[in-house]
């Protein structure tokens, strides 16, 4: 993302300065969590030249992220698998809202998931980054059909959820003719 910045702003002042009086859409990148290597990151953002990009680090309560994932436009992973074999739970979470993804590629196994102009876009440089940014958000808001395009994508990529997993795949195999319930519990309480 700190690369990608200076590319997008480049990019945004030449199209603004093509045709005055266009103006290019602020993005707003929400970072949740809160991790040792917070504060560098704010700090490194904070000196670079952007007008147009605007960062907000926040904490987010297990009670609002769902909300927060939710009304974003554009969920962004940076997640890098060692393996090359596991997908981040961020991709799970954003699919779940309905939010299409643009990911860092990182091999096979995130294409499986993240299906590239379909369900979101894959990248894997900071100037292919900054380039899906401009093409997604160039038109926005007046034209959101690849936004709306993507979304849809996001939204079937949620089915089956889990329960309609269980109940199709795993319930008929583990507990045939069994009734079942799921119990949600904190663990630290019993």
């Amino acid at each position: 993302v700190i690369d990608a910045v200076p590319w997008l702003e480049e990019r945004i002042r030449g199209w603004e300065a093509a045709s005055p009086g266009r103006r290019f859409p602020d993005l707003v990148v929400l970072v949740t969590g809160d991790g040792a290597r917070r504060a560098e990151f704010e700090r490194r953002f904070a000196g670079l030249p952007a007008r147009r990009v605007q960062l907000r680090a926040r904490w987010l309560e297990p009670e609002d992220y769902p909300r927060v994932v939710g009304s974003a436009d554009l969920g962004l992973c940076l997640h890098r698998s060692s393996s090359g074999l596991d997908i981040p739970m961020k991709v799970a979470d954003l699919f779940g809202a309905g939010v299409p993804v643009c990911a860092l590629d990182y091999g096979a196994c995130l294409a499986e998931r993240v299906r590239h102009g379909d369900n979101g876009l894959l990248f894997s440089t900071a100037r292919q980054l900054a380039d899906v940014l401009f093409d997604l958000f160039e038109t926005y808001p007046a034209d959101q059909s690849s936004l709306d395009r993507l979304r849809n994508g996001a939204r079937k990529s949620a089915r089956p959820t889990w329960e309609e997993g269980w109940v199709r795949d795993a319930k008929p195999v583990l507990l045939p003719g069994q009734p079942c319930m799921a119990v949600e519990t904190n663990w630290d309480l019993l």
